[in-house]
């Protein structure tokens, strides 16, 4: 969603992005197109397509200059000034050989577990020495932009930013939110957890994604205790300024609540999460409950509780979350563009 979110950016400049995707199991393609933007679909390798966990898998170099060759083999005749690769498993020999045919690249990552070379590094996530996370790592004319002041948010958000709520001393909303995927399950805990918290006068809002493989469950199990159930919405922004407290994964949409100074319970259900959730929590931008495998129904309605009970603290987590996040989009937009004139 990132991209989609960078491409509506560019495209306020008149700039027309194409995007260039596998038809992986649980792509986004159609979101993709029904946000207006033109999709050219690369060919799957099947060994590396059949691994599930992409956030871990490294490519070998016959995956990478494969994949290099079939990305050519699309955009060789487009003229392009920029190309923006967000891929966990790419690196600087996929990059190299792409850079014959593109004026630009710009990489998003936020592991720094692999070499690259680019014009740009986009990395939006929190970090006690930004400078030196990608040391090693990156040519040295590449332009490091590294932090939450480059967070790609969408533009919804900003309208609901300048309203600059004060949330009030009790609980009446809750939102509850672990990404587009869940595949730990999270959610069905955090409902579970719900079960033996008093919550007759708070309003619940579960999102899922579309992906989630636990939706239909989960929907039911709204429909049953008349939790509000929200799947792949486009309306996030709203449901984040309205709640008084979140409940949710320390992923992209960290930044999405910080923005809104929603107070947030916040679960690592991913290894590169890790590091971003510890420096958040260390700084009291988030209450950090822990890591998924280790939490129980048990936990989250302990955390809970505490959380609804505790004005002082979810007030302080407000103003600290919204003090490290700024609207990206501008800035990496303007730099980009200032590059390619």
């Amino acid at each position: 969603m990132r991209c989609i979110t960078l491409a509506k950016a560019f495209r306020t400049h008149n700039l027309n992005p194409t995007f260039i995707c596998k038809k992986l199991s649980g792509n986004i393609i159609n979101v993709i197109r029904d946000n207006q933007f033109p999709v050219v679909e690369i060919e799957c390798i099947d060994s590396l397509d059949s691994i599930n966990d992409r956030h871990t898998i490294k490519l070998n170099n016959q995956h990478e200059l494969i994949d290099a060759e079939n990305t050519i083999r699309l955009i060789q005749d487009m003229s392009l000034d920029l190309l923006v690769v967000d891929h966990y498993a790419l690196s600087s020999i996929w990059e190299k050989k792409i850079n014959d045919f593109v004026q630009n690249i710009m990489v998003i990552d936020d592991l720094a577990n692999r070499p690259h070379k680019c014009a740009f590094l986009l990395d939006q996530n929190y970090h006690p020495q930004p400078k030196e996370k990608y040391k090693g790592l990156v040519n040295n004319t590449c332009m490091q932009l590294i932090g939450p002041k480059y967070a790609i948010l969408d533009e919804s958000y900003r309208e609901f930013a300048k309203l600059n709520r004060l949330r009030g001393m009790k609980v009446k909303n809750i939102l509850v939110f672990f990404g587009s995927y869940d595949v730990s399950g999270e959610t069905i805990k955090v409902l579970d957890a719900f079960l033996k918290i008093n919550t007759d006068e708070i309003e619940l809002n579960i999102v899922v994604g579309v992906n989630n493989p636990n939706k239909d469950y989960i929907q039911q199990k709204c429909l049953e205790k008349n939790y509000n159930f929200h799947c792949q919405i486009n309306n996030m922004a709203e449901l984040i300024y309205n709640a008084d407290l979140g409940i949710g994964a320390s992923g992209a949409s960290t930044w999405e609540r910080c923005i809104l100074g929603l107070p947030t319970l916040t679960t690592i259900v991913a290894d590169n999460q890790i590091e971003v959730a510890n420096g958040l929590s260390k700084i009291r931008a988030i209450n950090l409950i822990g890591v998924h495998q280790n939490l129980s129904k048990k936990d989250y309605r302990a955390r809970i509780n505490e959380a609804i009970n505790n004005h002082s603290q979810r007030k302080l987590l407000s103003l600290n979350a919204k003090n490290i996040v700024s609207f990206g989009t501008d800035i990496i937009t303007k730099l980009i563009l200032a590059k390619l004139k």
